[in-house]
């Protein structure tokens, strides 16, 4: 069962336009997209690396020594962080949407948790995100040199040594 509302015509709310807040949230949820793409793809690429190695070799054990399954604690960390800078961002990108329906639309907070499904408190908290003056920052863990060298390197620095992975 579907739930129709009316959007009433608003005049927006606050100094900053809800256009260019929401297009700054877009911008946030790709760059976090992109930056977990790259790090699964990197995974992808050493999967199938090991899956050469299990191939051609006559004992396990000769493939996990030429090709480690585990990446470094360097690469879990980035990992683990652009996941959560991508999930941030999708919370954010959401909240900016419910504050336009709330703001522009003039919906109340229980018409818009109805037309999107979510509970009210849900609807609130994600609300809440947009009560910050700007999104965090995203620090790509990529190198630029690199990239401009033939596409996106990630690379890691372990003391003085630097590793990098390539796509």
């Amino acid at each position: 069962m579907a739930t129709e509302f009316a959007l009433q015509e608003v005049e927006p709310a606050g100094d900053e336009s809800h256009r260019s807040r929401y297009s700054d949230r877009l911008d946030e949820l790709s760059a976090a997209a992109a930056g977990l793409g790259t790090l699964l793809d990197a995974l992808v690429t050493n999967a199938d690396q090991m899956r050469r190695e299990l191939a051609g070799s006559r004992h396990i054990f000769d493939a996990v020594s030429a090709v480690s399954d585990e990446p470094s604690p360097a690469f879990r960390r980035d990992l683990h962080a652009a996941i959560r800078r991508f999930e941030r961002a999708m919370q954010n990108t959401r909240g900016q949407s419910l504050r336009i329906l709330v703001d522009d639309g003039g919906l109340t907070v229980t018409e818009v948790a109805r037309a999107v499904n979510l509970s009210v408190q849900m609807v609130k908290r994600l609300l809440a995100t947009t009560d910050t003056a700007a999104p965090e920052p995203v620090d790509l863990p990529w190198s630029a040199s690199a990239e401009a060298s033939g596409g996106p390197v990630l690379a890691h620095e372990v003391g003085r040594v630097v590793t990098a992975v390539t796509r």
